[in-house]
């Protein structure tokens, strides 16, 4: 082999993993451009029109109940549709997951009505309404799990974990620490 056929290959081979790498480039432009408009989701004005059309079918399908059960569990179905679609696109709310435990109740799938409503509890703990839909939920359910001594003892001992919201516990969190950090540098000099 000569000095030019040797030189030749190796540019053939620079050449064909230079294309590789830009085709692999390439792709990996492609997938995460259509990741980031996946992740981007809806906009805030088409969550607020969701959210309208969710709300107005609940209504409408709660009126309905009595006098039109085919129509109203349509538009139940429709109402948890849109909801659901709101907390799939990231809307973590309080309300919108009480929203979603009513119209679970309503569609008679008492499981998910009783998730939503403790996904609700956890954001919005003192809300009477929400205690009495979650009550209601767990009356119809269809089995009865016994709270064991173990479960009863740790709600007892973190009552506070489980009557605050998140946002409660983050900042007595953020008031321990900076109070630990100002008595500890105190304690220093």
């Amino acid at each position: 082999m000569t000095q030019r056929d040797d030189t030749s290959t190796r540019r053939h081979v620079d050449t064909s993993t230079g294309r590789l790498g830009l085709v692999a480039a390439i792709a990996v432009c492609v997938v995460a451009t259509s990741w980031a408009s996946a992740l981007a989701g809806m906009s805030r004005a088409r969550r607020a029109e969701v959210f309208y059309q969710a709300q107005g079918a609940y209504e409408r399908g709660a009126q309905l109940t009595a006098t039109d059960p085919n129509g109203a569990e349509r538009l139940l179905r429709e109402a948890a549709n849109g909801f659901q679609a709101l907390v799939d696109d990231g809307g973590v709310n309080g309300r919108l997951y009480y929203n979603l435990g009513n119209t679970y109740l309503r569609l008679n799938q008492v499981g998910s009505a009783i998730l939503y409503y403790r996904k609700a509890a956890r954001r919005i703990p003192d809300d009477g309404r929400l205690a009495e839909g979650l009550r209601v939920a767990r009356s119809v359910r269809r089995n009865d799990i016994p709270v064991t001594g173990q479960t009863a003892l740790i709600r007892a001992l973190l009552l506070w974990h489980y009557r605050t919201t998140l946002r409660g516990r983050a900042a007595v969190g953020i008031v321990a620490y900076v109070g630990f950090w100002l008595i500890a540098i105190s304690a220093t000099f």
